[in-house]
C-alpha cells in the first residue's frame, strides 16, 4: 500500500494516496508514512488532519522535514506559538529551511 500511495503522490494524485498511506499505517506505523501522509494533507489544504500524522512522525523520528512541515500546519490553523517554536528549532538544525524562515518572518506559507 505504501508503494501504491507513493506511486499516486508521483502521479500528482493526492486524494487517492491519502487513505492508502492511512491503511499502510494501521498495518505499519512507520515515520516515513505518517510524513508523506501529512505532507499530502498540506498540499491538499488540510491543515488540521495533516496534525497527527506528523506528531506521530517526529514521535518516531525527529527529523527536520515532518518538524518544519507540523510548523506550517500549527501555523495554518491559528497554532503561532507553536508553529514559531518548531520553526525556531527547524532552523537550529537547517538554517536554510523555507518554510521555518517563512514562519519566522511572518510571511504566509
Amino acid at each position: 500500500m505504501y508503494n501504491e500511495a507513493r506511486a499516486l503522490v508521483a502521479k500528482g494524485q493526492l486524494e487517492a494516496a491519502v487513505p492508502l498511506f492511512e491503511k499502510s499505517n494501521a498495518l505499519y506505523s512507520h515515520f516515513k508514512t505518517l510524513e508523506l501522509w501529512g505532507e499530502c494533507e498540506i498540499k491538499l489544504g488540510n491543515f488540521s488532519r495533516a496534525i497527527a500524522p506528523l506528531v506521530t512522525a517526529i514521535e518516531l523520528n525527529s527529523s527536520i522535514k515532518p518538524k518544519s512541515l507540523l510548523a506550517q500546519a500549527y501555523m495554518k490553523v491559528g497554532q503561532q506559538n507553536e508553529a514559531i517554536e518548531l520553526a525556531k528549532e527547524v532552523l537550529e538544525t537547517a538554517s536554510n529551511n523555507k518554510i521555518a524562515k517563512s514562519i519566522l518572518s511572518d510571511k504566509s506559507i
